[in-house]
This record gives C-alpha cells, sequence and structure tokens, in this order.
C-alpha cells in the first residue's frame, strides 16, 4: 500500500473509532460527548491501531489473524493509557470491574473485541476502503488527505499542550509568540540601522529633500514631457509640409 492508502485507512478508522466511542458514551450517560485526544471527529487510537495491524497482519487468516489483532490493540490501549495519565495525571477509562484485566488499562473482553474487529478491517474492510479510494481522482484524495492530516495534527498538538499544562497551554503559546514579535522587532531594527549606516558611509553628503522641492520636481518633470511632446509635434509638421512635397517633387522631375 502507498502512503496516501494508509493514510486513507488511518483516517476511515479514526473516524469509525470516534462514531464507536460517541455511541457508547451515549448508551451510557445519555449524551452525546466527544471521548477522543483531540477536538475533531477522530479517535486516532482506532488509526494507529487499525494501520499497523494492516501492515503487520495482512499475511494472517483465521484464529492467528484474530489472536495478534486482540494482541496488538490491547498493547496498544495499554500503552495509550499510560501515556494519558503521564500526561494528563488522569485515567480515562478503568476496567478494574472488569474480570481477567491488567491494571484497569485493559481486559480480556475488550481485547476480544478489538480481536473480532482487527479481523473483520483486514479479512473485509481494507479491500473495500481502498477500492473506494480508487474512484476518487488522484490529486484530488492527495490534496485532501494532506489538508485533513495537517489539521488533524495541528489538533493534536495544541490538545496535548492544554492538557499536559492544565489549561495553561494557550498562555504558554501566546507568551512564545509574543517572544517571537519582540524578536522579529529587534530584528527589524538592526537591519534599518544596518542599512542606514551603509547608506551615510556610501554617500555622507546625503542631504533631506522637503516636500516643497518634491512639488518643484514634479512641475520640472511635466516640462520636460511638455517640451518633448511640443519638439516632435512641431517635427512631425515639418517633415509634413517641407520634406515631403520637396522629396515627392524632385522624384517627378527624374521621371
Amino acid at each position: 500500500m502507498s502512503i496516501y492508502q494508509l493514510l486513507w485507512l488511518f483516517l476511515i478508522y479514526s473516524f469509525v473509532g470516534w462514531i464507536l466511542e460517541t455511541i457508547f458514551a451515549i448508551t451510557k450517560q445519555r449524551k452525546i460527548i466527544n471521548r477522543g485526544l483531540i477536538n475533531g471527529p477522530f479517535c486516532t487510537v482506532y488509526g494507529f491501531t487499525g494501520v499497523l495491524i494492516t501492515i503487520a497482519l495482512k499475511d494472517l487468516s483465521g484464529v492467528w489473524l484474530f489472536l495478534f489483532s486482540a494482541i496488538y490493540a490491547s498493547v496498544i490501549e495499554w500503552v495509550a493509557g499510560k501515556i494519558i495519565e503521564k500526561i494528563c495525571h488522569e485515567r480515562w477509562w478503568n476496567y478494574e470491574n472488569n474480570k481477567f484485566n491488567l491494571g484497569g488499562y485493559i481486559s480480556l473482553q475488550t481485547s476480544v473485541l478489538w480481536g473480532a474487529l482487527g479481523f473483520i478491517a483486514v479479512t473485509f474492510t481494507n479491500s473495500l476502503l481502498i477500492d473506494a479510494y480508487k474512484l476518487i481522482p488522484f490529486m484530488v484524495i492527495r490534496i485532501i488527505l494532506i489538508v485533513v492530516v495537517v489539521a488533524l495534527a495541528a489538533d493534536m498538538i495544541f490538545s496535548l499542550l492544554i492538557l499536559y499544562y492544565n489549561g495553561r497551554g494557550i498562555e504558554k503559546v501566546k507568551s512564545a509568540n509574543n517572544n517571537f514579535t519582540k524578536l522579529s522587532r529587534k530584528l527589524e531594527k538592526w537591519l534599518i540601522s544596518r542599512v542606514n549606516n551603509r547608506k551615510n558611509k556610501a554617500y555622507p553628503k546625503t542631504v533631506k529633500v522637503e516636500k516643497e522641492a518634491k512639488s518643484i520636481c514634479l512641475w520640472v518633470w511635466f516640462l520636460q514631457v511638455g517640451c518633448f511632446v511640443f519638439c516632435r509635434c512641431l517635427c512631425r509638421r515639418y517633415y509634413r509640409n517641407y520634406f515631403l512635397p520637396n522629396y515627392h517633387g524632385r522624384m517627378d522631375e527624374q521621371k
């Protein structure tokens, strides 16, 4: 598969994962809740898992595909839970009430569900999604994927900043932006001073011209243009009235 096909699968599985998590939240809390890490309608853990299973388990089938899909997805879920706890100092899910769980991050029931979803994805869904991908013109799907992935990456970065600083991420970004603005202004002043110093050294007798002088220069320019037009008209008149008749007269005499 090409990189664009993998990005296509990543976005589709991230969106499907967001839908599944939203449905789960509705059944539990009776209201729509965005359970993804980012603000957009994507749950990137599903996308990463779907792409990893597609690449690593494409040659497997049957029970082995189901088993390793469950293992891969459970490992990713455990790692994601650890990372979220490390960054946010929170636990977003807890399977301690389920039997055969590991620290509350993963459980046997969820692992079986991930195995079934991985089996369906590799066996049936991937081929259907790739066929749908091929129906879209290459340049169109390429532009769409690049735009969506860039927006998704920006959304993820700012979401992680906000979560990491516990609401102070925006202030950190603003502070960095203000520092960059100050540095840009200092650089601008330095460049202006350098250019002025070089100009003064190259032209030490430079004198500032007042606004009145500018108006005088404008009148002089108009005068020059007027003289040019007058001289041109005079020459054309002389050419038509004197030169052409004499020229045609000489030509007639020669005949």
